[in-house]
C-alpha cells in the first residue's frame, strides 16, 4: 500500500533539486536516445507478454531517457534518484519466495536467543513452543516473516539516505543497512511476544 506514495516522494525529490536542474547546462545528448529506445522496447515486450510490470519499468526508463536526450546529462544526473526511486514502487512476484526463508531464519535466531537467555523454547519449523509444560505455542505466519517491513524499510531508508548523506558510498551504505535492521526488528518482535506469553500467558 505504501507504493502509491513513492511517486509523490519522487516529485518532492525533484522539487528539492529544482535549482540544480534549472542551473544545469542544457544541450542535446544523443546518449539518451538508446535509453529511451530501450524503454520503448520494454513497453512493446510488456504489451506482447501481457506483463504490465514491464511497461511500468519502461515508463521509468522513458522518464529518465527523454530528458537525457533533450537536455543532456547535466540535467539527467539530477533525475537519477527521482526516477530510480520509482523502481521500488513496482511489485515483484519473485520477492514472495523470500517469505519462507525469512520466517525460518527469524524463528531460528529468536529461539536461540530465548534459550540463551534461560527461557526454554523448542523450535519446530517456523513454530516456537514452550519447553516447560507447553504454556504457549506460536507459529510465525507468512505475514509475520518481516518481508513487508523489510520492503517498507528499504523504501523509507532509500529516500532518507539520498536526502541526508553527501557521498554516494554513504548513501548506499545506509540504504543497504536497512535490510539487517528490518530483519532484527522482526526477531525482536517475535522474542517480545514469546516473553510476554511466558510471563502472562498466551492469551
Amino acid at each position: 500500500a505504501y507504493c502509491r506514495f513513492l511517486p509523490l516522494a519522487s516529485l518532492v525529490a525533484l522539487w528539492w533539486r529544482r535549482k540544480e536542474i534549472a542551473a544545469a547546462p542544457k544541450r542535446t545528448d544523443w546518449r539518451g536516445g538508446p535509453v529511451g529506445a530501450f524503454g520503448l522496447f520494454l513497453h512493446w515486450a510488456g504489451v506482447l507478454a501481457q506483463q504490465p510490470r514491464l511497461s511500468a519499468v519502461a515508463l521509468i526508463f522513458l522518464l529518465w531517457g527523454l530528458p537525457f536526450l533533450l537536455y543532456g546529462y547535466g540535467v539527467a544526473r539530477h533525475l537519477l534518484f527521482p526516477c530510480g526511486y520509482l523502481f521500488l514502487a513496482i511489485p515483484l512476484n519473485f520477492i514472495d519466495s523470500m517469505t519462507a526463508p525469512l520466517r525460518l531464519f527469524a524463528t531460528a535466531v529468536s529461539g536461540g536467543i530465548l534459550n540463551g537467555c534461560g527461557l526454554e523454547v523448542q523450535r519446530v519449523g517456523s513454530g516456537l513452543f514452550s519447553g516447560a509444560g507447553n504454556a504457549f505455542s506460536f507459529n510465525v505466519a507468512p505475514e509475520c516473516s518481516g518481508l513487508r517491513s523489510l520492503l517498507a524499510m528499504t523504501a523509507l531508508m532509500a529516500f532518507y539516505a539520498w536526502y541526508s548523506q553527501k557521498t554516494l558510498a554513504k548513501k548506499w551504505a545506509l540504504f543497504l543497512f536497512s535490510v539487517p535492521v528490518a530483519v532484527a526488528a522482526t526477531i525482536c518482535r517475535i522474542i517480545l511476544v514469546v516473553v510476554v506469553a511466558a510471563f502472562f500467558g498466551q492469551e
